[in-house]
């Protein structure tokens, strides 16, 4: 019996301690201020609109990349084997040449580039379009704002 009194005890004044140690939860004080931030941070409309606004950014990035002139560059490495074949080669002074195969590598380099000067401007109409885009998905996101602030 005293060692289950001892094990009571020793569990009774841990549970006293932790409960001395930990202090008791206060309640916060939220501003109105406080209270509209939280709400746009955790809103999924104003995040969905801001991943929007990143994304049509993107997309004028990718728009102005149109422009620009493009390089390509490949290199390949082979080997490649010629095996026997059923024919006779005789050489000048009429001896025949045993034909065995032969094997030879191959290394290829290719350089690229070029770049569009005209395309009945259709880059230029990428370009506006993805400014809109951006812009309105900017609009967007203010007017999120703006409905979670009222």
């Amino acid at each position: 019996m005293k060692p289950r009194f001892l094990l009571l005890s020793v569990l009774m004044l841990f549970l006293f301690v932790q409960s001395a140690v930990v202090a008791p939860a206060r309640a916060q004080k939220y501003t109105l201020e406080n209270c509209i931030e939280i709400a746009l941070d955790v809103s999924p409309a104003v995040g969905i609109s801001r991943e929007s606004m990143t994304s049509s950014r993107t997309q004028v990035l990718q728009a102005y990349g149109g422009f620009l002139p493009n390089a390509a560059m490949s290199f390949r490495v082979g080997r490649n084997f010629a095996g026997p074949t059923s024919g006779i080669i005789v050489d000048a002074q009429g001896r025949p040449i045993p034909i065995d195969g032969s094997q030879y590598d191959i290394y290829a380099l290719s350089v690229g580039g070029g770049m569009t000067l005209f395309n009945w401007g259709s880059n230029y109409r990428r370009l506006q379009q993805s400014q809109h885009s951006a812009a309105a998905a900017g609009y967007d996101l203010e007017y999120q704002k703006d409905f979670i602030k009222a």
